[in-house]
Formats: structure tokens, sequence, C-alpha cells
């Protein structure tokens, strides 16, 4: 299979696919290499000054599954340096956050899975640590509180009709139960109907 197509079904335009280490089975190993030469100071914000100053060892980072393998990428570990501010530091991507193992692509789907299910379901189906899902599903939880949250406020301030709901939920059965306030839009014929049936 051409590169250029790997590249593609990786969906990281910051690389480029060098070669395909090994693959088996279970697994998929792929160097990669940054397109960029050059990378600005995190310090001055200036490339110019930049050099290289060696690397450490490759870096591995498993990314989204590829015809249901385990795929890893090795990327380089470049050391730079800035002349200008003599700040030195390390090659960051794009695609993975610092000292991260996982692609933010891979985080982002294990995270949804997860949403949706557990995180055992989504640690079977991506074949990953049930721990690291849970890691990753508790430090995405925030970031979709704050967008659910602010979903819900814009649709609850275009309501005219809007009915409140108080209900107590447990996180895991027989623990700590949670009380939860749940909105909906609902009309005066539906009121009434309801009154009428209550009575």
């Amino acid at each position: 299979m051409q590169t250029q197509y790997i590249n593609e079904m990786l969906n990281l335009p910051e690389l480029k696919i060098n070669q395909i280490l090994s693959i088996n089975a279970d697994e998929l190993h792929i160097e990669a290499v940054p397109l960029d030469d050059k990378q600005c100071c995190p310090c001055c914000g200036s490339d110019q000054a930049v050099i290289r100053k060696g690397s450490n060892d490759m870096r591995i980072v498993r990314h989204l599954s590829v015809f249901e393998k385990k795929t890893y990428l090795h990327v380089p570990s470049t050391r730079l340096l800035c002349t200008r501010c003599k700040a030195g530091f390390v090659w960051m991507y794009e695609f993975v956050g610092p000292k991260q193992r996982y692609s933010r692509l891979f985080r982002s789907h294990t995270a949804e899975q997860a949403f949706g299910s557990t995180a055992a379901h989504s640690a079977r189906m991506q074949q990953a640590p049930v721990s690291t899902v849970q890691r990753i599903h508790n430090e995405a939880v925030p970031v979709e509180y704050e967008r659910v949250c602010e979903q819900v406020w814009e649709e609850a301030k275009e309501t005219t009709d809007l009915v409140l709901d108080v209900d107590d939920f447990a996180i895991k059965k027989g623990h700590a139960y949670n009380t939860g306030i749940f909105s909906a839009a609902i009309t005066s014929h539906e009121i009434a109907v309801a009154i009428k049936q209550a009575f």
C-alpha cells in the first residue's frame, strides 16, 4: 500500500509516513516524521534562531486502529535549541499532548465510546487497559460537562414552557446517590392532561 494512502487513513496532516516497521495479526507499527523542518520556540515564538541538538529515543504513540489492528506511531523525539533565548525544548506534536502515549484522536474516540457505554466496554473495543480508558474518560468529563451545560442553558433560554424534574440516581448501585435536575419543554395541553391523569 502506498504511504500516501496510509497518511490519509491516519488523518495526521503534520506527519509523513516513512515506512511500516512491522505488522502482525494484532499490531501495526509505523515510522513517521514531521513534515516541517523547524518549530517555533515556545518562549520567544520565533523559528529563525532554532537549531536541532540531536534526538532522544523514538517516541511511541498509540493511535486509532487500522484494519482492526492496534496501531502505534514511532515518531522522532527531536531536541531543539533557540540560540536567541537559550531555551531548550523537544519537538511538540499537534496530534498528541506532551508526555502522552495516546494520540488526541484515540483519546477522543475512546472517551466518546465510554460516554455511550462503560469504560470496560470501551477498553475491550480499543484493546486497551480499563484503567487507561477510565483515566481518559475522567479527563474528558469536565469538558463534556461544560459543553452540555452550555447547550442545555441555551435551549432553556429559548423555551417558553419549561418543566423541571428532580430525581436521584446512583453512579454505582448501593453506593452514594446523586441528585439530578432534568428539564423538558411541554405544552399547556400536555400539562392539563398530566394533571387529569394524576387525579
